[in-house]
């Protein structure tokens, strides 16, 4: 597949499409946190996310020799010159074996020859080595990338012509003044390029994050890292697609590779201080600052000059005109090493004195997808066909795909910068799909976060008009595929809508003339049907993906619907609340890690249908129409999980949700000045929460049960479980009240660890199921006979009679004894205490029993 087939379409070729690799069922590196253990590089989540991250990603270039692999990807603007004089042996100590061993011991020798390699530099490209180790970098934006953390690199190269460390050592932002990193292990350490076992991994994982961290400071299109392992070196070129290796060369006996890399790497072509940076981009200086203040009204500070920077936005016709913007603040953050690497922010036009704000979005687009002006452009196409007013969608202005613009050049792909080179060396039947392209739009529409609304009204109100403004775009055959916090935005100056849907970029043409939208062309038809995998490819945030996405078998497709973005919009909603509103949920402020799990997908969607399936929706304190719509949204959630009670499913639509916004926006009582609360993700996981040790206690319920011992002694404690709820019912001498369907459902959802061997096969008259639920470590006090109705609600009709008869159990009541208060988090135990038979005569008790001992 050619570059240029991919650059006029406007659509991605189908192809194309048709070959595109299905998104890993895993996650990737975390961008959002819900715990702070996780900002911790050895935290499970973080851990396994970077080593999903950067699977396959770092790849060595093989049969290029190492300076031919130098001047193709590291290609420089001033022919190389030699030294003069030549260097007698600039790494002569690292010959002793000694010094190899300890990675501590090689880092003086280290700094000394690579300082030695610069010298004869022409002037203002000579590079500083100092040794960093132990020296922690914050994140470059520590506010968006929480979960980045610190970092330890162990060599760094300041700036080029910088004469000593001073302003290095003196500055928190210790990222501002380094050009380069070189990582350093002893010569114990395996060739991590040439190795899959864990340490190598580990390896591969401290230089990405090192390279993630210096391209997001210093806004670069590539950059590169020397890796020194004992005797042997590797030069990585890192880019938002993947990495690429040099072959391992020994680098005492070979110098002048090393100096061949730094001189190509500290002069680039004209205007730019080191190769990597984007020629399209500028630091601002004072000056600017100070007209940017005048015009803003809003005050700037020193960081302002290091962070803002002038971008430049070609034009998109031949004759037209090229606008500058300067960048302001960042609205949006979703930043990960091989990825989009999404940056939304606020900007003003060169020469503009009305201070009107516009945004600028950056991001690396997969080659092969369409690109996103398209579908702007078709939005307001429809727009204007059917005299519909744009509403809830970002207005377009300009955008360039800077990546094409190189290629209609007719650049060599050795110099490309705007466009990834790397993914071509990837182990993959089609490596050249996964190639970006660097994306710049500019956007009229400016707005803020969600999460920082100054009312809950306010966020409640922009989500309803991004359900619109969705609605519009699936109207005009567009569906969007990736709902999630950076996406849907609070409006800032318009007051036609509150909010706003935004980032078309995952998303697809689709059909939407069944639902009153414009028919697709017969092309466009042509073009659906040829992409059809691309509807079948799982797109989108992980956190706010629908339940049926996460619950793919492997193997498994399904297409991306409507449904899917509307149960996106649910699980926005809910994460918002979790975070930044006083909400009931029984875990408080580690709510957010309950609910949305990282790690795969199992978990998230397990975590996700418990609380679909909970007991009762959760409120937010003092807002009643807040919590009308979440228990109306609750309800309709419950409709759509598949299980054995409910085997035909309902889906979300468009009308539901925003019948239930309106409904709840429409309600008196939503408080005046209940503004976002700050999230503070706590330190410790709230799944692991320290629980003292007592002495079982049992108390009786109506049922008869001699003791806790007895009732263990009759079947096998769930692994890991500290409580237990026993379900026990009299029935009518000759009836089951839990069918042979249930009992089916169970044994195959449960094993042979939940059920006694007695029991396994059918549920009868007196049976007793044990079930491990959690407990509840917020109740400090005791719920001594405590009655909590449960709630009567059948979840839909069936066709079934044997199971549509047992499907109306009413009367129901949970006690809470003494040291537990039940959540009722587990689906199956949900459906046995919702959805049995009553009849006269008929009981059903739910006991609690105490902590066991372990």
């Amino acid at each position: 597949m050619s570059d240029a087939s991919i650059t006029f379409s406007g659509w991605a070729s189908s192809s194309s499409m048709s070959r595109l690799d299905a998104t890993p069922k895993s996650r990737k590196s975390l961008v959002n946190i819900t715990n702070g253990k996780q900002k911790k590089r050895d935290d499970p989540d973080n851990y396994n996310g970077w080593r999903h991250e950067i699977l396959n990603k770092v790849n060595m270039v093989e049969d290029t020799p190492v300076l031919k692999f130098i001047d193709k990807y590291v290609p420089g603007g001033k022919p190389y010159r030699a030294r003069k004089t030549a260097i007698d042996d600039p790494f002569a100590p690292l010959w002793t074996e000694n010094l190899l061993r300890n990675e501590f011991h090689m880092y003086p020798h280290l700094v000394t020859g690579l300082n030695q390699l610069c010298k004869g530099m022409p002037r203002g490209s000579h590079l500083l080595f100092v040794e960093a180790h132990g020296v922690m970098f914050g994140s470059p934006f520590p506010d968006w990338t929480p979960s980045h953390g610190k970092i330890s690199p162990d060599i760094a190269a300041l700036k080029p012509g910088v004469k000593n460390a001073n302003a290095f050592n003196n500055d928190n932002n210790k990222w501002k003044h380094v050009s380069l990193i070189v990582e350093v292990k002893n010569c114990r350490h395996v060739d991590p390029v040439m190795s899959e076992s864990e340490e190598a991994q580990k390896t591969l994982m401290q230089m990405s994050k090192v390279a993630c961290r210096l391209m997001l400071e210093q806004a670069s299109l590539c950059c590169f890292v020397l890796g020194i392992y004992g005797k042997k070196a590797h030069i990585y070129r890192y880019d938002h697609a993947s990495a690429i290796a040099s072959e391992a060369f020994d680098y005492r006996e070979y110098p002048d590779y090393i100096r061949r890399f730094l001189w190509n790497f500290a002069n680039p072509k004209s205007g730019l201080e080191t190769l990597g940076q984007d020629d399209l981009s500028s630091k601002p200086t004072g000056r600017d600052m100070l007209w940017a203040r005048d015009v803003s009204g809003d005050d700037c500070t020193p960081a302002d000059i290091d962070h803002n920077r002038w971008v430049t936005v070609p034009s998109s016709t031949r004759n037209g005109r090229d606008e500058d913007y300067l960048l302001l603040r960042v609205l949006s953050m979703n930043y990960r090493m091989f990825s989009r690497a999404t940056i939304v922010r606020e900007a003003l036009k060169r020469g503009d004195i009305s201070g009107k704000r516009y945004i600028i979005k950056e991001s690396w687009r997969q080659v092969v997808r369409s690109d996103e002006t398209v579908f702007y452009k078709r939005i307001k196409e429809y727009c204007e066909r059917t005299k519909t007013p744009l509403f809830g969608i970002g207005d377009l202005v300009c955008g360039a795909d800077l990546g094409a613009r190189e290629v209609v050049a007719g650049k060599d792909r050795s110099k490309y910068f705007h466009r990834t080179v790397s993914s071509e060396h990837r182990e993959s039947a089609h490596p050249e799909l996964g190639e970006r392209g660097h994306m710049r739009l500019v956007l009229g529409t400016v707005g803020r976060q969600l999460k920082t609304f100054l009312r809950t009204w306010q966020f409640i109100f922009a989500i309803h008009d991004a359900i619109l403004g969705h609605q519009l775009a699936y109207m005009a055959g567009i569906l969007h595929r990736d709902v999630s916090p950076g996406n849907v935005m609070i409006t800032e100056e318009s007051k036609r809508f509150k909010g706003f849907i935004t980032d078309f970029d995952y998303s697809s043409l689709i059909d939407s003339s069944a639902d009153g939208g414009t028919p697709l062309t017969s092309d466009e038809l042509a073009v659906l049907s040829s992409r059809d995998a691309e509807l079948r490819e799982r797109t989108g945030t992980f956190a706010f993906l629908a339940l049926e996405l996460l619950n793919l078998a492997p193997g498994q497709s399904v297409t991306h619907s409507v449904h899917h973005d509307m149960e996106s919009f649910y699980w926005l909603l809910i994460w918002i609340v979790l975070r930044h509103t006083e909400h009931t949920h029984f875990k408080v402020n580690g709510a957010c890690h309950e609910v949305f799990r990282s790690g795969d997908e199992a978990s998230a969607a397990h975590a996700k249908k418990d609380f679909i399936v909970s007991d009762r929706p959760i409120e937010v304190k003092g807002n009643k129409p807040l919590s009308h719509l979440l228990s109306t949204l609750w309800h309709l959630m419950t409709q759509t999980v598949k299980s054995a009670i409910n085997p035909r499913p309902s889906r979300l639509t468009h009308a539901e949700m925003l019948r239930a916004f309106k409904e709840a926006l429409d309600m008196d009582g939503w408080p005046e000045n209940d503004t976002a609360i700050p999230f503070k993700p706590p330190q410790s996981s709230p799944n692991s929460p320290k629980q003292s040790r007592r002495k079982t206690t049992t108390k009786r319920g109506r049922a008869t049960i001699s003791s806790t011992h007895q009732l263990l002694k009759s079947g096998t404690l769930y692994k890991g479980a500290k409580y237990l709820i026993i379900i026990q019912s009299k029935c009518c001498a000759n009836e089951n009240w839990v069918p042979r369907q249930f009992a089916t459902h169970i044994r195959d959802q449960f094993h042979d660890n939940m059920m006694t061997a007695r029991k396994r096969t059918e549920l009868g008259p007196d049976a007793a199921l044990v079930l491990a639920v959690r407990r509840n470590a917020t109740d400090r006090q005791p719920l001594r006979d405590e009655r909590v109705e449960v709630d009567r609600r059948i979840a839909c009709e069936h066709n079934d009679e044997q199971l549509a008869a047992e499907a109306s159990l009413q009367g129901v009541r949970l006690v809470d004894f003494g040291a537990v208060n039940v959540h009722l988090g587990d689906e199956l135990l949900r459906e046995l205490l919702l959805r049995g038979r009553r009849r006269e005569g008929d009981e059903a008790v739910a006991h609690g029993i105490g902590e066991l001992d372990a």
